[in-house]
């Protein structure tokens, strides 16, 4: 799940991952790439989960609309 302000800046709030949510995201970067022609959004997190907090990078592909967990 994802919100965006008023200028259209996207940001996670949580996401699900073999059953579990993983939610309290505190962004440490985000960066913009364009992977075979497809923009994306990048961002490297903080997620927590069962009180256990894990990184992960989460990647939004802008054309497609699609979040993908890159690594955890």
């Amino acid at each position: 799940m994802a919100w965006s302000n008023k200028e259209g800046n996207i940001e996670p709030i949580r996401f699900d991952f073999k059953g579990k949510t993983y939610g309290h995201i505190q962004i440490l970067y985000h960066t913009t790439n364009k992977i075979a022609g497809n923009p994306q959004h990048i961002f490297g997190c903080i997620a927590e989960c069962n009180n256990r907090k894990y990184e992960c990078e989460l990647r939004y592909e802008v054309k497609t609309c699609i979040w993908y967990l890159y690594k955890i």
